[in-house]
């Protein structure tokens, strides 16, 4: 990014301003694979900047989501559910439900408690639930 667009976007939003340059952080992030190959699945968590989500969703493959108000940004923003990874902890039953009749990819269960929450809602959803143990 050149001095001078910063320095527009200064003049026009005032300092401090985050810019991000979405084009660079598309290239960083196809390098990062590159790296890493391609059996790793990068993953975007939005916590820190829910505003990239738009650029997240052409650079990396998965977005994680941790709270009911992540959850529901991801909804406004219409983003793709299969792309979406819940996980985090203190999920009340109808957090749970409501990522499972989105149609979330990918829900993470970090304890006994996370499973039965899991299958309590897919059954009230009507799906099909698959669960991985490692």
């Amino acid at each position: 990014m050149k001095n001078e667009t910063l320095i527009k976007i200064a003049q026009k939003y005032g300092t401090p301003s985050y810019v991000f340059d979405t084009k660079a952080l598309r290239e960083r992030m196809r390098q990062i694979e590159e790296i890493v190959g391609k059996k790793v699945k990068l993953c975007y968590s939005i916590k820190a900047n829910p505003f990239l989500i738009p650029a997240m969703l052409e650079a990396v493959p998965h977005l994680e989501v941790c709270s009911p108000g992540e959850l529901a940004i991801c909804e406004r923003l219409r983003v793709p559910m299969e792309t979406v990874v819940y996980s985090g902890v203190n999920k009340e039953p109808s957090d749970v439900l409501q990522a499972v009749q989105d149609g979330v990819g990918i829900c993470t269960a970090e304890s006994l408690r996370h499973v039965k929450l899991l299958q309590a809602a897919a059954r009230k959803a009507e799906k099909r639930v698959l669960f991985f143990f490692d």
